[in-house]
């Protein structure tokens, strides 16, 4: 993948202010980000890769920006924390679209104005720290997306190797190509919209959501990730049977994803089915025995079935696997204990 000439401006609708007062104002960064179309490239993945590239080149400048915040610092971020947080205070707008020849290729190039929203930024980070899963979502797509990109440019480079062989062999060869390439860069945009989703929900914006995961959905009918996050929010949202219909599809698509039976679970949970919410976190703790998360989920559902000692058994497993929240959780109840006694 070759892209080149890539531009950010910095534009700050603040000129000469107090700093605290200038970080709650917005911020406007302008990026271009400019991609060469190679023989198995469309206009529309093009375009989309170009934007990609300008909108990195954003959010790079925004979490520069965020890590001067006083309220970011004094809550000590990790690197994918803050790039979390930056993409969710940022909407982007695309100002321009421009396509011209250079030699024998077409090239694109994308100019975008991204505001960054510092309003609430409190709020936001205590929200942040409270969506560790979806942090972590986000931080495996974009592993996903590097990986994905990486292949995509092996392949780009695999049309310059030799090509000898019988005519009908290279038609073959080429048409295999065009479908894997059109495969992998429609799952690059569609892990790219799942980013955006993830933002909305680390930010709480469960309403915008649900959109954007319905977006990816129509993109990739098959990405388990996009109908489990869709699921979260719409129980987020108190719609606990929309979810439920939505995580069965997830499961559906990848019936051995322990994220899926867990987020099964916290919706059965919410409906009040505590059994059948314990037989899907048992799945998933089959599935995934290190994680801490899925323990202490269990841990909950048996405290509402009055289950303690294998609640306190679940608390403390999750409190050794290094869960925070298990081990305050698990502390207290035993003080709670002592005092009765």
């Amino acid at each position: 993948m070759k892209v080149i000439t890539r531009i950010c401006l910095i534009v700050s609708l603040v000129i000469i202010v107090p700093f605290s007062s200038a970080l709650a104002q917005p911020k406007v960064v302008t990026c271009k980000g400019k991609y060469v179309m190679g023989d198995l490239d469309t206009k529309k993945n093009a375009r989309a890769l170009a934007l990609m590239d300008a909108k990195r080149l954003a959010l790079e400048q925004a979490g520069t920006y965020l890590e001067s915040s006083s309220e970011v610092k004094n809550f000590e971020l990790t690197k994918d924390e803050m790039n979390s947080l930056a993409s969710g205070v940022v909407s982007v707008e695309v100002l321009e679209e421009k396509w011209k020849m250079s030699g024998e290729n077409l090239v694109v190039t994308v100019l975008i104005r991204a505001t960054v929203d510092t309003s609430n930024l409190g709020d936001r980070v205590a929200s942040l720290k409270e969506s560790k899963e979806n942090v972590e979502e986000f931080k495996n797509i974009q592993s996903q997306l590097a990986a994905l990109q990486a292949e995509i440019k092996k392949l780009k480079e695999g049309r310059t190797a030799d090509k000898s062989g019988s005519m009908d062999r290279g038609r073959a060869t080429d048409r295999d190509s065009e479908k894997n390439y059109a495969a992998l860069t429609n799952r690059v945009t569609a892990l790219d919209h799942l980013r955006n989703a993830e933002s909305a929900m680390i930010s709480g914006r469960f309403a915008d959501a649900i959109d954007l995961y319905s977006n990816v959905i129509a993109m990739d009918p098959e990405m388990a990730e996009a109908y489990r996050g869709k699921s979260m929010a719409f129980a987020r949202t108190g719609k606990a049977e929309e979810a439920l219909s939505i995580i069965e599809k997830a499961i559906e698509i990848e019936p051995d994803a322990a994220k899926s039976h867990g987020a099964k679970s916290f919706i059965m949970g919410s409906m009040g089915n505590f059994d059948q919410a314990l037989v899907s976190m048992n799945k998933a703790i089959s599935m995934a025995p290190q994680n801490s998360k899925f323990y202490l989920g269990r841990a909950k559902v048996n405290m509402k079935l009055r289950k303690r000692q294998q609640a306190m058994k679940d608390f403390n497993r999750a409190c050794t696997l290094g869960n925070q929240d298990a081990c305050r959780i698990a502390n207290e109840i035993s003080k709670r204990m002592k005092r009765r006694q």
